[in-house]
């Protein structure tokens, strides 16, 4: 379970319904949802880093690191969204 998003925070694993129904309609080969989020949730990445940065929680070199990441996340084509870690 460790590399589950739900870490250890259960003592049993989710039913595979529960899992089926939050992985998320691209995951599950239908009309794709999360996938279209894709840009916009880099766009607000990159907004909420440039936030930190400015308010001083994190230093420049990491705002350049973070940035320079998002940026090539970015200009990815093809995302392949994993259930099996949903």
């Amino acid at each position: 379970m460790a590399n589950k998003l739900y870490g250890g925070a259960t003592k049993t694993p989710p039913s595979k319904e529960c899992i089926e129904f939050t992985a998320g309609r691209d995951v599950q080969k239908i009309a794709a949802c999360d996938q279209q989020l894709v840009e916009f949730d880099i766009w607000l990445n990159k907004a909420h880093a440039i936030m930190i940065h400015e308010i001083g929680i994190i230093s420049k070199e990491e705002i350049k690191q973070i940035l320079s990441t998002l940026e090539e996340l970015s200009k990815l084509e093809d995302w392949e969204l994993d259930p099996t870690i949903e």
